[in-house]
């Protein structure tokens, strides 16, 4: 049966969830609830597909220009100047990323600790609930709600399930997003992706937000190497089909990775893909929305007083023999 590991990175909670094939994934729970190791055994030792923090160090080195694994909630990517307007009244976010021309970027859940509320066991897999509260206390989004993320983890595969309810007196206004970073055991310049089904690509200005202008993109349609593109771009699905999948092979060994995501009204419509400056991963973010969903308000969804939302992402691993 899988089983559920109390596994802090120094003062930081981490737990990692380990299924009985050997295969294991750590959440940061002391910080964001973050995906950030995805380990599976093969006939060469265990395959590390998610890039994440070795030591404490690293953790605080790299986690605040990065957000590695984190959820993004309640506004994925980044806001314009940290400012909106919502029912009449202009709101101020902070600008958390000052060398990100001034943005408020990942929303407001990524540096605050969430609790355990449950861990089942069953012969397949191992299920860890996450939950984390917040109180509408900041000036900028003054809306409560509670947040709870749900990772599944399989033999060769995980899910994540990600809820959102409204616990205040208002509707609340929100996207959602997440930022892990896959690995397939090569400089990511040597793989290969694939994006289905068709996308429309977001044209940016130079601070990262969209001009409103989107262009048919067919760059990814089939399994195509990375190279020496340097990828921070948002796309829109607009193909049929209730999931959208990227692909992401290495193709000596044929490691291939097979992100899904759950699409259809709120869910995750959009994709935005960022080769780090390591180029040894591909940060896949499933988000509802693109960047400035407070302002544009594409994609932005509306939650009543008690209502609740459900969005669903996750990827399984397939091993050359």
């Amino acid at each position: 049966m899988p089983t559920i590991l109390l596994n802090p990175l120094d003062s930081v909670v981490r737990h990692t969830i380990q299924h009985e094939s050997g295969a294991e994934l750590d959440v940061l729970t002391g910080r964001g609830g973050c995906l950030v190791g995805w380990r599976v055994p093969s006939v060469q030792g265990k395959l590390e597909l998610l890039d994440g923090y070795a030591r404490a160090a690293d953790l605080q080195e790299r986690y605040y220009s990065s957000h590695c694994g984190a959820r993004l909630s309640p506004f994925p990517n980044r806001i314009k100047d940290g400012q909106w307007t919502w029912q009449g009244k202009t709101l101020q976010l902070d600008k958390n990323f000052p060398w990100e021309n001034g943005h408020a970027i990942h929303g407001l859940l990524f540096d605050l600790p969430w609790s355990v509320k449950d861990f089942k066991a069953t012969a397949e897999e191992g299920i860890l609930t996450l939950a984390c509260t917040y109180d509408g206390n900041h000036p900028g989004f003054p809306f409560a709600f509670y947040a709870e993320s749900r990772y599944t983890l399989g033999a060769q595969l995980f899910t994540v399930e990600t809820i959102l309810r409204n616990t205040g007196s208002q509707e609340i206004p929100f996207g959602e997003g997440w930022h892990p970073y896959f690995r397939v055991q090569c400089p990511i310049g040597e793989a290969e992706l694939q994006m289905t089904p068709f996308t429309m690509r977001l044209e940016v200005d130079d601070r990262s937000i969209p001009t409103g202008i989107m262009v048919p993109d067919d760059d990814f349609a089939k399994p195509t190497l990375i190279g020496e593109r340097n990828l921070n771009t948002c796309w829109k699905f607009v193909g049929p089909g209730e999931r959208a999948e990227v692909l992401l092979q290495n193709p000596s060994t044929k490691l291939c990775v097979r992100y899904w995501q759950e699409r259809g009204p709120g869910g995750y419509e959009y994709i935005q893909l960022y080769t780090p400056p390591a180029r040894q991963s591909l940060a896949i973010e499933p988000m509802t929305c693109p960047p400035d969903v407070l302002n544009n308000q594409l994609g932005l969804v509306t939650l009543a007083p008690g209502a609740e939302h459900l969005m669903r992402f996750g990827s399984r691993v397939e091993i050359p023999v």
